[in-house]
């Protein structure tokens, strides 16, 4: 039997058609971008499910908006989607986040009515958080543009050292540097260490590009090609396995089929529409 694929292709236009139908911008046309641009946003977007809120030995937050602290707190207790209160440019997919890419901490904003683009009104103070699957970890509640300010590392390593432990680099050491030059660095994408509390550390967020794109992404989109071709050589190696489950299911030989890679939630499928197939590949 002979089976045709090009799951790569497939991938391509199913990620490509996500971005475009959820009214993303900027989506790129060319095969390594759209993979990249896709796992970028994986990147930026918060998953929704419920966690528990943990607060640093210096939150506090203004009186007029705690209303939407409140709200947002029980979205996330609640596990409901929460990415309204990222920034907009969250829909440009050409925009890239040197906060989370650098220190993995997100900013949030609190505003209570939701506007027409879908995000709820901007507020000059922002929450700075980090997130891990079970917890939402509340740095502060501090103004707008304090992106490279570094108390906000600091907080977040003298609270809970566990949530960036794995990226503390201990044979080396460089020199404090200022929050505007730490701006500047991150603007020119260059390879960022920071000092924190006494201690040296690689990029929690993962890191960024000299483009600023996060190399988490670059990185999971090269992963998740390898892979995605390996199963299909895999395919391609026990076509007879694939024959018999056919042939057991259709009582007939089918001599060509063509596969059509579907993802979804984290799993693989392979559809066969000509006789309404589909094999589980599993997930990734």
């Amino acid at each position: 039997m002979r089976i045709t694929s090009d799951f790569i292709s497939d991938l391509e236009i199913q990620f490509r058609n996500e971005m475009l139908n959820s009214g993303y911008k900027n989506v790129p046309e060319s095969r390594d971008l759209i993979f990249i641009s896709y796992f970028k946003l994986q990147h930026r977007l918060i998953d929704s499910i419920p966690r528990n809120i943990l607060k640093s030995d210096i939150f506090s937050c203004p009186n007029e908006h705690i209303k939407g602290l409140l709200e947002l707190e029980e979205k996330i207790k609640q596990g409901l989607n929460i990415n309204s209160h990222q920034s907009s440019q969250l829909l440009d997919v050409d925009k890239n986040d040197p906060l989370l890419n650098n220190w993995g901490i997100f900013h949030l904003h609190l505003g209570s009515n939701t506007g027409q683009n879908g995000f709820v009104q901007r507020t000059g103070p922002l929450l700075f958080a980090h997130f891990t699957h079970s917890t939402a970890f509340f740095i502060d509640v501090i103004n707008h543009g304090n992106w490279s300010d570094n108390i906000l590392i600091e907080t977040l390593e003298r609270n809970w050292p566990e949530t960036i432990r794995h990226w503390e680099v201990k044979l080396i050491d460089i020199e404090e540097i200022t929050a505007s030059e730490r701006d500047e660095i991150r603007k020119a994408g260059g390879l960022l260490f920071t000092k924190v509390n006494g201690k040296v550390f690689a990029p929690p967020g993962g890191g960024y590009s000299t483009s600023g794109t996060s190399k988490n992404a670059v990185i999971e989109s090269d992963k998740f090609r390898w892979k995605i071709r390996d199963i299909e050589q895999e395919i391609q190696t026990n076509t007879k396995i694939y024959e018999k489950a056919i042939r057991q299911k259709l009582g007939v030989q089918i001599h060509n089929i063509k596969l059509k890679l579907v993802f979804h939630l984290g799993d693989l499928h392979a559809f066969e529409e000509s006789y309404n197939l589909n094999f589980y590949l599993g997930r990734v």
